[in-house]
């Protein structure tokens, strides 16, 4: 199909972002806009994040990360990085984050559903 038939659209699948690089920019917040699980050698999962300029960065998770931005896909994200931090259990070293978050705001088909479903 011709290029231009799919002007203004985004292909699904394949997107691949810039990792975030958090010594370079401590404070990432934007919508969280796609959660991919089980990548790459270890099952790990990656976030997609679309920051308020536009820009869309990608963040590795981790056992913070993974656990505090469960289920919060089209939420507004805020993610606080805190350094490497030595767990008092295990010894081992680990990345740091404060995890902030915002609910969507509703919109006219969430209202409706209400209404509709008697919510």
């Amino acid at each position: 199909m011709a290029k231009d038939k799919w002007d203004g659209w985004n292909q699904a699948g394949g997107d691949q972002y810039p990792v975030h690089d958090f010594s370079k920019e401590p404070v990432l917040q934007g919508v969280l806009i796609d959660i991919r699980e089980g990548v790459g050698k270890n099952n790990s999962t990656i976030y997609a994040i679309q920051k308020s300029d536009g820009e869309k960065v990608s963040v590795w998770g981790n056992a913070i990360i993974d656990t505090r931005l469960k289920n919060k896909l089209n939420y507004t994200v805020g993610l606080e990085y805190l350094g490497k931090e030595k767990s008092e259990k295990s010894g081992r070293e680990y990345h740091n984050f404060n995890v902030f978050y915002k609910e969507p705001e509703r919109n006219v088909a969430d209202e409706a559903a209400d209404e509709t479903f008697g919510e």
